[in-house]
């Protein structure tokens, strides 16, 4: 449950390798005052490398204002794209919206992405 106060919901996957190499980390931050009620979000992670991670969410119709974040922390070896030549598209109903997506190297073993996400509906990244 995150309500108007705020919160964060993190899944973790470590690989094999010692260090976060191979390491996947995703969080979801809801920031204060952007939900105007409690919502029991339900948030889901599938894949591993890059090309292939599926991040889903529910319930379908929540909003925000504030936007949230969501905030994917890979290790290198899970880079199977350019991580700073990634885009995010939002669909919503018909329409579709371009969505930036903040890349940096947090050190030379992993890199995080991070989005703004205004809704619960359908985002991807890359194809």
């Amino acid at each position: 449950m995150i309500g108007p106060d705020g919160g964060t919901l993190e899944i973790r996957s470590e690989g094999e390798k010692r260090g976060s190499n191979d390491d996947v980390r995703v969080m979801f931050i809801v920031p204060e005052g952007s939900l105007t009620a409690p919502v029991e979000i339900v948030m889901t992670v599938e894949g591993r490398f890059l090309s292939e991670l599926k991040i889903s969410f529910g319930p379908d119709g929540t909003s925000f204002d504030p936007p949230a974040k969501l905030r994917i922390h890979l290790g290198k070896d899970l880079l199977d794209l350019d991580p700073f030549d990634i885009t995010a598209t939002h669909e919503h109903g018909d329409e579709e919206e371009t969505v930036v997506v903040e890349t940096s190297g947090r050190s030379v073993r992993n890199y995080r992405l991070e989005l703004d996400v205004t809704g619960f509906s359908r985002y991807s990244l890359g194809n």
